[in-house]
């Protein structure tokens, strides 16, 4: 009978235990989903600012573009004005068609400030294309890190589980 009290005694004492362990396995489990979850929401992260590099850098491939089309619009422009410089030269002799050429001039220079203005604005939007490009590259790379180091735990903690 004693024998039978302590058998008895010592299944409750294991079957309390069980419970505990049970307990934990479920806290840890729910652990686990939780950064499997948070695993995942950093990978969709990653991948929008993937895709957020890639239209950036497009955006700037497409800036460059214009800045280089401007750049040689500009160099025509310079051909342009210098072309109206020679003119000038050639027909100061003739003083009726002064003031025609006074006004083609003053079009060629408007032209040209307008093409400068806006090859200013196109290279201040380049080099800020160019600064948000490497901030969300740097970004990109610390959640590149962060993803790795939750995997790396994610599978520790997959193997403490077996």
């Amino acid at each position: 009978l004693e024998t039978l009290k302590s058998t008895c005694a010592s299944a409750q004492e294991s079957e309390v235990k069980l419970q505990e362990v049970e307990r934990d396995l479920a806290e840890l489990q729910l652990t686990l989903e939780a950064e499997v979850e948070t695993n995942q929401i950093l990978r969709s992260a990653q991948e929008e600012m993937k895709q957020a590099v890639g239209v950036e850098q497009e955006r700037s491939h497409l800036l460059q573009q214009e800045k280089q089309q401007m750049e040689h619009s500009l160099q025509d422009t310079c051909q342009t004005l210098e072309q109206a410089n020679q003119e000038i030269s050639v027909l100061r002799e003739q003083v009726a068609e002064v003031p025609k050429l006074q006004d083609a001039l003053s079009e060629t220079i408007k032209s040209l400030r307008e093409s400068k203005q806006e090859y200013e604005k196109l290279s201040q939007e380049f080099d800020s294309c160019k600064e948000n490009l490497d901030h969300t590259s740097e970004i990109n790379s610390m959640l590149a890190g962060k993803v790795s180091a939750l995997e790396s735990q994610v599978e520790d903690q997959m193997l403490d589980l077996e």
